[in-house]
């Protein structure tokens, strides 16, 4: 039976609690060379068109059941099937929070190698540029208020959940990261999805809702729904 969350919105939210015996070696190495894949097709993801978003967003826009971008084989298949989290909301959050243009006029696609930090946005060439970067402002602050990576997790609030801040950069571990969260909001709103979605940003009433709307704009953009 469905829970309350699942329901709502038609989106995927529950958290997957079952156990299963521990895995074998083979089965391990089968599971690192799966996410090797995974993440070596994230910067080869397709991309979002952004009139497709504004379309989504049209009280009159006629269901087209044709979604935007095929993500199988991606890093947000494999963490989304692993938290049972539905890997277009996985994709949503990370347009919605580190987007940048990509290829063709008028589309986006999420930036692994985006930080945040006093309010202004940094958009690293590499990988190393990212890390070096976010290095110079461990340094400044033990606890920074920076936002990292695809989902824009959170070093002050959420730097607990990896050993190294630096982690975050990872994109296989910034969506496991934002998955934990999101599934903590579920549970705490068991039966308000958009609420749940709008607290990964705030829990501010006003700032929630419009961050909610607008991944689930993006979400329906996604689903062709």
């Amino acid at each position: 039976m469905s829970t309350p969350a699942q329901r709502a919105g038609g989106l995927d939210c529950s958290q997957n609690v079952s156990q299963t015996p521990a895995a074998t070696a083979a089965e391990q190495q089968e599971r690192l060379s799966s996410r090797r894949k995974a993440l070596r097709l994230l910067l080869t993801a397709p991309a979002l068109s952004l009139s497709s978003i504004v379309s989504a967003g049209e009280t009159e826009r006629k269901s087209s059941k044709t979604p935007s971008v095929d993500l199988k084989g991606t890093v947000f298949e494999t963490v989304g099937k692993s938290a049972n989290i539905d890997p277009c909301l996985l994709y949503s959050i990370a347009c919605v929070e580190s987007a940048i243009a990509a290829g063709k006029k008028g589309y986006i696609k999420p930036y692994p190698w985006t930080l945040r930090y006093a309010g202004q946005p940094y958009y690293a060439k590499t990988k190393s540029d990212a890390e070096r970067e976010l290095r110079i402002i461990l340094m400044r602050e033990k606890r920074p208020n920076v936002d990292i990576g695809l989902a824009q997790v959170n070093a002050f609030w959420h730097a607990h959940r990896v050993k190294n801040p630096l982690d975050l950069l990872d994109p296989y571990t910034n969506l496991k990261i934002a998955s934990e969260i999101l599934n903590e909001n579920f549970r705490r709103f068991p039966n308000d999805a958009f609420k749940a979605i709008g607290a990964y940003h705030s829990l501010d009433p006003r700032r929630s809702f419009r961050y909610a709307r607008y991944v689930i704009r993006v979400f329906s953009a996604l689903k062709g729904v």
